[in-house]
């Protein structure tokens, strides 16, 4: 079964109301790095740590390659590493099989995964969460993050049924508030029960001889798990799996044990066919290529798989089970056997019959500290997801390597799968990437929280904008869909608030009038006072162009006393954008539901879209709004009682005048507060970016409060 697509979140038009390196790295176009981590050990299991560029051999397809960069990692003393390699921190992901577990055994791997987050996780490393489940297939519950505290969410809302995946519209990288979460963890026997009924019934049916049912389960779950497999190509370095399962039962794939085929050969003698199985002589061969493939595609993919199978010595044989204690030793062997098949392919390895899984998990976290990162220039692919197998040869004796079997190029976006878009969102979130695929203009405006909401009064509503000019996109075709993402982060990067919007355009006069005009997107954000990081990530999905922006955000205390300022801003007054915003307060998305929200940039109760980095060159005033808050207000005339003091600075931070301006309308509206409109025109400027500064003033308490909004000049 395949993840849910993205939600779709509501798009509302707005009107317009206003080392030692042999080679160095080449950087001609086409030619991509190719990197493989090998882990060398000696003869009694020892990492080595004293090889050079001249001790490794690297083949391509079996043709020697030169290699650019060899060098030992994870020792601490890697300087920068060179253009073009990735950096080398490692991405962890917990992989829960509830398929084919004990629910005590899902019970311990579950404790020793949060146990392994808090005390034996390095410093650094980005973790995922997924499971496998007969009704969900591969599920990802938590995205690559190196907030510790997602990950131990995630890891402990496997004790839910009914709502284990995190919110799929913030690319699995921002839980379910808390709010929205299903009943407490603490029944984890009683919300799981579910499902390790499902997981006996999976487990007693080749005892049963439903062999056809078992082998279709396991297709799938080979499939899904290949798939899987595949998709964390897209997270660039070294991913180590830690897979928690007891395994499937080999059997499914053909052959027999020693004492099946005596029992079978001795009915055989008296003449009896009953009870015998044909199918379990024969080799499975659709399963077979499925394991091999799902095995390999690990390996390609850059992880190295580590299978803990979490059932204890005491859980050997299956609740219900009439067989006898020899036979369940016999199948726990069988089940043990693949996971050893996938581990040794990576590189990886497998812990049975373990009591203690923090000794498993520990060494883990050891053996994968030191490696040796090989690089070497690939030749240009053709983006088809050809497959190329690797091969590396070390010259000195008594060494064995370990080592990725292979990779597969590039493929076109349009062949992503959910999960591997998701994970591309995350890969640029994590390590804070800048892209300039798709040009744009963002900027946000910061309004404070409705004081009828009691729980979110003191959260402000940021008003994030991105938008796209129209030329970059050319003539447009066909039908376009932008992914647009926001998330606010603060100082260690834990992500505190997120949006997603899918935006879909398929009429041809919209079409056209992005392609003039572009496209601007606003969609909010509720913070509560301090400072942030706002990045902004927008995908196009017929192409996979990727553009991201990034800005500083300080959220002011509007609840404290005395005068506030929301950021003034130009309206898009007379505007060729489209624009578009991305919520509807009467049909709010997930995350905003329970909450009384509004659209908050409204003049006179009509939404407005503002305009970013206005042409103040153009001909005829330009609007600015200016929203007023705690201010004192004079009797006599019921108007605010506020000084505005405008000024002009240029990127050097000059003054360079005052704008042409008039107050055009003032509204006093029932919270207090004053919206104020004024139309203004700037001195005569040349061309450049620059920024009108507000300061407001209330003479009867000298509180005051300064907002600059940018603009430019052809």
């Amino acid at each position: 079964m395949r993840i849910p697509a993205i939600a779709l979140l509501f798009v509302v038009a707005l009107p317009l109301c206003a080392t030692t390196i042999t080679h160095p790295l080449q950087e001609e176009a086409g030619v991509s790095i190719i990197e493989v981590p090998v882990y060398v050990t000696s003869h009694d299991g020892k990492p080595v740590s004293d090889l050079k560029a001249e001790n490794f051999t690297l083949y391509e397809d079996g043709k020697k390659k030169d290699l650019v960069f060899a060098q030992l990692m994870g020792t601490g003393s890697v300087g920068s590493l060179p253009n073009g390699i990735v950096e080398s921190r490692g991405h962890f992901i917990l992989f829960f099989d509830l398929t084919f577990n004990q629910l005590g055994g899902l019970k311990r791997a579950r404790d020793a995964a949060m146990q392994f987050i808090n005390e034996q996780l390095p410093p650094g490393e980005s973790v995922s969460v997924f499971s496998f489940a007969l009704t969900d297939g591969v599920k990802m519950l938590l995205n690559f993050t190196t907030d510790r505290h997602k990950v131990l969410e995630a890891v402990d809302s496997l004790s839910f049924t009914k709502a284990r995946d995190f919110l799929a519209d913030s690319a699995g990288l921002v839980p379910k508030p808390n709010f929205l979460q299903e009943p407490n963890s603490s029944n984890l026997a009683q919300s799981m029960a579910l499902e390790d009924e499902n997981s006996l019934v999976i487990r007693m049916g080749i005892k049963q001889m439903d062999t056809m049912a078992y082998r279709s389960l396991v297709k799938e779950y080979l499939t899904q798990v290949r798939d899987f497999a595949r998709s964390l190509d897209v997270l660039d370095g070294r991913k180590y799996v830690i897979f928690f399962s007891a395994g499937f039962d080999t059997k499914v794939i053909g052959g027999q044990t020693l004492k099946e085929a005596a029992d079978d050969a001795e009915k055989l003698i008296q003449g009896s066919f009953i009870g015998i199985d044909p199918s379990s002589r024969e080799i499975d061969t659709q399963l077979l290529d499925l394991l091999t493939t799902a095995m390999s595609s690990f390996s390609s993919s850059d992880c190295r798989l580590y299978c803990i199978d979490p059932s204890t010595v005491a859980m050997g044989v299956d609740p219900g089970s009439s067989t006898s204690d020899s036979d369940a030793v016999d199948a726990s062997l069988r089940r043990q056997t693949s996971l050893g098949m996938f581990a040794s392919e990576t590189g990886g390895k497998v812990f049975k019959n373990v009591n203690d899984l923090s000794g498993p998990l520990s060494s883990i976290v050891s053996e994968t500290r030191q490696y040796y990162l090989l690089a070497y220039n690939a030749p240009p692919g053709k983006g088809d997801g050809k497959y190329h197998a690797l091969k590396v040869e070390i010259n000195r004796p008594g060494t064995k390597a370990s080592f990725r079997k292979g990779y597969y190029e590039s493929k076109p976006f349009g062949k992503f799968s959910d999960i591997e878009k998701k994970i591309q969102i995350a890969e640029i979130v994590n390590k804070d990437r800048q892209l300039n695929r798709l040009a744009m203009n963002v900027q946000a405006l910061i309004f404070p929280g409705d004081p009828r909401d009691v729980r979110w009064k003191d959260f402000a509503r940021v008003l994030v904008q991105a938008a796209l000019p129209g030329p970059q996109f050319g003539t447009i075709e066909k039908n376009m869909e932008f992914d647009i993402y926001g998330f606010a982060s603060i100082s260690n990067n834990t992500i505190v608030d997120y949006f997603h919007g899918l935006f879909k355009v398929k009429d041809r006069a919209d079409l056209d009038h992005i392609a003039q005009g572009g496209l601007s997107y606003t969609d909010l954000l509720l913070l509560a006072p301090g400072q942030y990081k706002i990045k902004i990530i927008i995908r196009n999905n017929q192409t996979g162009d990727v553009g991201s922006r990034d800005l500083s955000l300080t959220v002011p205390n509007f609840s404290s006393p005395g005068l506030h300022m929301a950021t003034p801003c130009f309206l898009a007054k007379g505007s060729n954008w489209m624009n578009v915003r991305g919520y509807d307060p009467q049909h709010p998305p997930e995350r905003l539901k329970n909450i009384h929200i509004e659209y908050p940039l409204e003049y006179r109760n009509k939404a407005c879209a503002a305009a970013i980095y206005p042409n103040l060159s153009q001909p005829g005033d330009h609007m600015v709004l200016i929203k007023l808050y705690g201010i004192e207000v004079d009797p006599q005339t019921n108007k605010p009682k506020a000084g505005l003091e405008w000024r002009i600075i240029d990127a050097d931070g000059r003054q360079k005048g005052i704008p042409t301006l008039s107050l055009a309308q003032s509204t006093k509206l029932p919270d207090d507060s004053y919206d104020l409109l004024f139309s203004i025109r700037p001195p005569s400027l040349e061309k450049g970016i620059y920024w009108l500064r507000l300061q407001a003033l209330d003479p009867g308490t000298s509180h005051t409060a300064i907002e600059t909004i940018p603009f430019f000049v052809e």
